[in-house]
């Protein structure tokens, strides 16, 4: 009984301590940031909750949740997976496992993901546009935003809010 309470409080420590990991340290305009996973992960809880507030218990847990393997493999750029797709598999496979060994949460729908995925750009976006909006008429954030407008009807968003 005492090495289960052992495992469950070291697997705690663990994700209190992921935590603290930061993002954006592979983008030269956003690395001076300070936004650490436990931020982003809130926020991305708080956008989803704003969008759909009678959502599952599990989506909230799942978004407070999504990137902690993040703290064994880190933060891979987008560009990057987008350059090298065999490391972009490859480095899916080994979150999927490391997900796995910290027992994070994985029990929502392909729906749900969608949403989760739709807050997680959608907070990326707003980070960017607050901490470095000189940026945001390149390219990517340009791509990024077409996304997110794309994804927003998918989701019914755009509808929901023309109303």
């Amino acid at each position: 009984m005492t090495d289960l309470n052992l495992q469950s409080k070291d697997r705690l420590r663990n994700m209190w301590r992921a935590t603290f990991l930061r993002r954006w340290h592979r983008n030269p305009d956003l690395s001076h940031t300070t936004d650490t996973l436990a931020g982003h992960q809130g926020r991305v809880a708080i956008i989803i909750n704003h969008h759909w507030p009678n959502v599952r218990k599990e989506l909230i847990v799942a978004a407070l949740h999504h990137d902690m393997q993040e703290s064994r493999v880190g933060d891979m750029c987008g560009q990057a997976k987008r350059d090298f797709p065999e490391l972009a598999k490859h480095l899916a496979r080994v979150e999927a496992e490391t997900a796995e060994a910290m027992n994070l949460p994985n029990d929502i729908s392909e729906d749900e993901r969608q949403m989760l995925k739709y807050a997680d750009k959608l907070d990326a976006l707003f980070w960017a546009e607050h901490h470095a909006p000189q940026i945001m008429d390149t390219p990517d954030w340009l791509a990024a935003k077409q996304w997110l407008y794309l994804e927003a009807e998918s989701l019914g968003l755009n509808k929901r809010n023309a109303a």
